[in-house]
């Protein structure tokens, strides 16, 4: 196994529900980080997500604090152009970019990825 992949993490969250990616994949994203239990962390955000980004205050002030300590956050830009929502994402700092083949190379990597 890869050693850089080995301590590395990537979530997806597709999830519309805002507060259960603040209560879980946003949460697990910065514990992990912080208590060492994944040396790497990455989070995409894909379909309908994108959209809770750009609206909800609460959301954008914790993917500014994951981005903070380290997790690489990537938005999908086909799902941030359907939601209207890409250059507000992009003019709030975040990396909006063609995500599908990343995403494959992830998905064949020994990287695990967690879909919320």
């Amino acid at each position: 196994m890869n050693e850089s992949n080995e301590k590395k993490l990537v979530i997806v969250w597709l999830s519309v529900d805002k507060q259960a990616a603040i209560d879980m994949a946003l949460l697990y994203a910065r514990d992990s980080l912080i208590n060492g239990w994944w040396n790497q962390i990455e989070l995409i955000l894909w379909g309908p997500s994108v959209e809770s980004a750009a609206e909800s205050e609460a959301v954008q002030q914790e993917l500014a604090l994951l981005q903070n300590l380290g997790v690489q956050i990537g938005i999908c830009l086909a799902c941030a152009v359907r939601y209207g929502v890409s250059q507000k994402l992009s003019d709030l700092g975040f990396e909006v970019r063609g995500m599908g083949e990343h995403l494959t190379d992830l998905l064949k990597s020994s990287s695990p990825v967690f879909v919320v």
